[in-house]
């Protein structure tokens, strides 16, 4: 019994014989055919001797069997023609309908999954989380880390349901989006740090002209960043994480000499934050590596204040020891939310 209800006996009493060879469907080869068009040299058969031809063994067509099985099964168009396209004899059409009928039963029991969309409070949640985790004063570092950061805290904010949570498509979409919020913030920062440098003198291999204050740089990264409607204050940590940002731009600038840096800037970032914590380990020190840039930042671009205190924007030795112990150390900043 199959698993459509139709026992084997009443689908090949059911289904037409193929055909037969020798029916009006088949036809000989060309008449033109001679001995030895197969490129060796010889013809084939006893005909050959006699200079004709020997006619080709014509196999049988089982279209007509595959479309009566595919009838008595009620497969559907979409099983019919894969049924059609792959029949070869009739064992294959007959076993070969007999799983369609269980595979098309089976899709009405499990029917496929749609496609799942995100509703709209799960991107403005992203939007707004994004650009806080982004615009962050000890974000530890700029690459695949907030991908992942942001994804948790989603998840224990209950922004991803425990369902959407396991569900292996949602999670790709979901990152996906992540993903491409972060590559636009570090492209935007990128571009907006080589603008802040002044116009580059192409015969003097060095920036020329107006440039921005690192106050003026600090708040057009965050009006960009924040174009959904974030509000984000500018504080002393995040002006000093935005100074070593430039810091080591204008370092990346020096190496190449033709006024742009290399296409992994972001990764020299990530590196080089590693090699502070690893190095400095303490957060004064740490920190202090941050009161540099923002003081070798004022010294060239102006516009900072004149003293700036390392208490201002330290970060507690207590604060580090609190954070999850997965997460690499912070940099600089006040908060411990990366």
């Amino acid at each position: 019994m199959s698993a459509s209800g139709i026992s084997d006996d009443e689908l090949m009493r059911s289904s037409p014989p193929p055909p037969s060879p020798t029916g009006n469907n088949f036809e000989l080869p060309p008449q033109n055919s001679q001995p030895g068009n197969d490129g060796l040299g010889a013809g084939a058969g006893e005909g050959a001797e006699n200079g004709q031809a020997a006619p080709a063994i014509v196999q049988p067509d089982w279209t007509q069997y595959a479309h009566s099985v595919a009838t008595t099964l009620q497969l559907t168009t979409e099983y019919r023609h894969d049924l059609v396209l792959g029949h070869i004899n009739q064992a294959f059409v007959s076993l070969g309908g007999l799983l369609f009928s269980v595979k098309q039963q089976l899709d009405r029991l499990h029917p496929p999954q749609a496609a799942y969309t995100m509703p709209a409070a799960l991107t403005n949640a992203i939007d707004v989380k994004a650009a806080e985790l982004f615009l962050s004063s000890d974000l530890s570092a700029y690459k695949e880390w907030p991908n992942k950061k942001l994804m948790t805290q989603l998840k224990a904010d209950g922004n991803i349901p425990a369902g959407v949570s396991r569900d292996k498509a949602a999670n790709k979409l979901i990152g996906r989006y992540i993903g491409s919020k972060f590559i636009h913030y570090r492209n935007d920062t990128k571009d907006l740090i080589g603008q802040s440098m002044g116009i580059f003198n192409d015969t003097l291999k060095k920036f020329d002209g107006p440039s921005w204050g690192i106050y003026e740089l600090t708040e057009k990264i965050i009006d960009t960043v924040t174009s959904t409607g974030v509000v984000v204050s500018i504080t002393l940590p995040f002006v000093a994480r935005v100074a070593f940002l430039r810091y080591l731009y204008a370092a990346k600038l020096d190496e190449s000499m033709n006024g742009k840096v290399p296409s992994d800037f972001w990764d020299c970032i990530d590196a080089k934050l590693v090699k502070i914590r690893e190095e400095k380990k303490d957060a004064a020190k740490i920190t202090k590596v941050f009161q540099h840039a923002l003081t070798k930042d004022r010294h060239r671009f102006g516009d900072a204040a004149a003293t700036v205190s390392i208490n201002a924007f330290m970060l507690s030795a207590e604060a580090q020891g609190n954070r999850v112990a997965a997460a690499p150390a912070p940099v600089a900043g006040p908060s411990s939310s990366s």
